[in-house]
C-alpha cells in the first residue's frame, strides 16, 4: 500500500453466528482507488466491541466480548500483530499487557507510544442465568439486555 492512500483495517465485530474473528484490509485497484475487502488475519479469540489501535508498526486488539455480549464476561485480552504495508502478521496474545479487569466498548487514542483506554464498560455486568428469569446486564444510560433462558429438561 502507498503511505499517501492508507489502508483501513477492520477487526473482529460480529456476524450472524456470533463475534468474529477476521480481520479485514482494504484492497485497491491499479489507480489505487479502494474496490473492496480482503481478510488479512484472523484474532487468536472472538472479539465483539473491542478497542483497536495502531501504534508504529503494531496493531493493538484490548478487550471486547469473546462470546455472547449478555451472559460471557468481558474480556481482559491484549493482542498484538505486526503492520507492514497492508499486511498484518498473525496476532498473538500480550499476556503481560492484559487489563486489570474485563473492558467493552472503550475509545482508544495513541500519542507516540502511548496509549490511552477511555471509557467502556467494566467489571462483571451480568447476572446469573436460571431456568425462569431473565437474566439481565445493565449496560451504560440505564439500558438493559435481557434473554430468557429456557428451563432445563
Amino acid at each position: 500500500a502507498n503511505p499517501a492512500t492508507p489502508d483501513t483495517f477492520v477487526i473482529g465485530g460480529a456476524g450472524a453466528t456470533g463475534p468474529l474473528m477476521d480481520v479485514l484490509v482494504t484492497t485497491r485497484d491499479a489507480a489505487m482507488e479502494v474496490n473492496g475487502w480482503s481478510v488479512v488475519g484472523t484474532l487468536p479469540h472472538a472479539a465483539l466491541f473491542p478497542a483497536s489501535v495502531l501504534v508504529n508498526d503494531h496493531a493493538y486488539v484490548i478487550g471486547g466480548v469473546e462470546g455472547d455480549p449478555i451472559v460471557d464476561p468481558l474480556s481482559t485480552r491484549v493482542s498484538m500483530a505486526t503492520v507492514s504495508q497492508g499486511a498484518i502478521t498473525s496476532f498473538a496474545d500480550a499476556t503481560a499487557m492484559a487489563l486489570p479487569e474485563g473492558r467493552a466498548g472503550a475509545l482508544v487514542a495513541s500519542v507516540g507510544p502511548w496509549v490511552y483506554l477511555v471509557g467502556g464498560l467494566t467489571g462483571s455486568p451480568h447476572a446469573a442465568c436460571d431456568s425462569t428469569t431473565p437474566s439481565c446486564s445493565r449496560a451504560s444510560a440505564g439500558r438493559r439486555a435481557c434473554r430468557t433462558t429456557p428451563a432445563a429438561t
